[in-house]
């Protein structure tokens, strides 16, 4: 992404927008980000507790990390897929997450119209993560002791979203 773009991105909402550079990423971080706009705080990589309370906090995600996209959910959270393609299509199909691609203006566009207020993605609710509930270990206990459980049962689809 240019440097203008990235600033024009930016600019869309008032509010601070967080950079955690990954790890692998950190030591080979692109010239044009080294000077990002007024309010971009570009951070070191975060420990998971740290970056669940950003996530909790946060108006929108854009990621192309799997494990962000099945975290993203719990907190009733829209996530812009900055890929071609997922291996997590639940989060598509319950309509917390919409691929978007790499394409710049794609990028800026769906982000502008979800802080705005004018995306045709459902409004985020924490009704329910498609990627589970939270109760694995206590099935496998449970499963492992030979007692009755309930099984984990994604929600419905809110909207196909294509």
């Amino acid at each position: 992404m240019s440097a203008s773009t990235s600033r024009r991105e930016i600019s869309v909402s008032a509010s601070t927008t967080v950079l955690p550079v990954r790890w692998i990423l950190s030591a080979a971080t692109p010239s044009e980000a080294s000077e990002p706009a007024a309010n971009v705080e570009r951070i070191e990589p975060l420990d998971y507790r740290s970056f669940l309370r950003l996530l909790r906090r946060c108006r929108l995600v854009l990621s192309d990390s799997g494990g962000v996209q099945e975290e993203a959910p719990t907190f009733g959270k829209r996530v812009l897929v900055l890929r071609e393609k997922t291996e997590r299509p639940e989060g598509i199909e319950a309509g917390f997450a919409r691929l978007v691609g790499t394409d710049e203006e794609r990028i800026f566009d769906e982000a502008s119209r979800i802080l705005s207020g004018r995306s045709d993605l459902p409004a985020p609710t924490r009704s329910g993560n498609p990627y589970g509930d939270g109760r694995a270990a206590e099935r496998i206990v449970s499963a492992l002791a030979g007692i009755p459980y309930e099984p984990f049962e994604a929600a419905a689809p809110r909207v196909a979203v294509v």
